[in-house]
């Protein structure tokens, strides 16, 4: 995820990426993880807390036995193979395989296939299996199907593949069937007191542009206000800058291009990145596609600042090859948000 202040985002971008199998590998090294309170029988998959570091990929089938999503790990995170690799959020992961390694028998619960589709773990070839199924390849470790959640005793019904008996563990497994329920959906977060400028141009040569005034009343001002008319509330414009704050996807695919009547957003950050958006709808969706790039040093700068021009320049070439690869699609409102014309914000006086 991309945060501000925007020069220095990526350097904890990268930073946050490279420490996530490590933090994995710290908590199974920090003691027993039991939570105080929870049953301390026997554990589910005994052999989960000494290899879980050393998985290479998950695979996670669904109803039909067709597999759903293959999660494979890189050297420094998880990624989702139906999603051309794309990073899968590492807290859902790492959820997961901490809950199975910490999971413990809190009672049996049937052997009886007849009751199997009651708690959601028939065999999960049948096309209306009621629950999924977790395997691990290239280990030992059994799949695992996870069944219904026991909510009112905080666990879930799981069968381990190829065994009659259905047990109930003490853990909630949090586990999707479809690729984007694996996403890391966060793209970036600027709040629109990291702007300096916003410039809207759509396809039929109207164009936006607001200003940063600096002020804590009113943050920016319209450029070129059309004679005759005024804003319906300066809230709009702070609205337009924000354009970049809480992006959250939908979906990811690999960018191919943009198309002619995409609406393009240039978001300008007070320490000089460039973010620009184009804007775009077909039918998968609403679609943006970022590029990023540093604006040049004003003349005269002195060592130091050319230095930091430099950091900014070396900030956007990673922030841009980590965004440019891919279209996210994105919610209505965030699009509406994006695409603002100028009589969204005016009225007639």
């Amino acid at each position: 995820m991309i945060r501000g202040r925007s020069s220095g985002l990526l350097a904890g971008a990268i930073l946050a990426g490279s420490v996530l199998l490590l933090g994995l590998a710290l908590w199974l090294a920090s003691g027993s993880g039991d939570e105080p309170g929870r049953d301390t029988g026997t554990r589910f998959l005994a052999d989960m807390r000494e290899k879980v570091n050393d998985l290479e990929s998950i695979h996670v089938i669904a109803p039909g036995g067709e597999r759903a999503v293959t999660l494979r790990r890189s050297a420094d995170r998880w990624h989702v193979r139906e999603r051309d690799d794309y990073e899968a959020d590492f807290a859902t992961v790492r959820g997961l395989l901490r809950a199975l390694a910490e999971a413990r028998i809190i009672e049996p619960r049937t052997t009886n296939p007849d009751w199997y589709p009651r708690l959601g773990v028939e065999n999960i070839d049948a096309p209306d299996a009621g629950g999924l199924v977790l395997r691990f390849p290239d280990t030992d470790l059994p799949g695992v199907i996870v069944g219904a959640p026991d909510n009112p005793r905080g666990g879930h019904n799981v069968r381990r593949e190829g065994e009659d008996q259905v047990w109930l563990i003490d853990r909630i497994l949090d586990a999707e069937d479809h690729p984007v329920g694996w996403l890391e959906r966060s793209v970036m977060d600027i709040p629109h007191g990291e702007m300096d400028k916003v410039v809207v141009r759509h396809p039929d040569g109207s164009v936006i542009q607001i200003n940063s005034t600096g002020l804590p009343d009113t943050p920016f001002v319209l450029r070129r206000m059309p004679e005759g008319y005024q804003l319906r509330g300066s809230w709009l414009v702070t609205d337009l800058a924000d354009g970049l704050a809480s992006i959250r996807m939908e979906d990811v695919r690999p960018h191919d291009q943009v198309p002619s009547d995409a609406v393009r957003a240039l978001f300008t950050t007070l320490d000089g990145l460039n973010f620009i958006a184009s804007v775009f709808a077909d039918d998968d969706g609403y679609w943006v596609h970022f590029r990023v790039s540093a604006e040049s040093p004003a003349a005269g700068d002195d060592d130091e600042l050319e230095e930091g021009n430099s950091d900014r320049l070396a900030g956007a070439v990673a922030v841009d090859a980590r965004l440019s690869p891919w279209q996210y699609r994105i919610t209505e409102e965030k699009f509406d948000q994006l695409t603002m014309r100028l009589e969204d914000l005016l009225i007639s006086e």
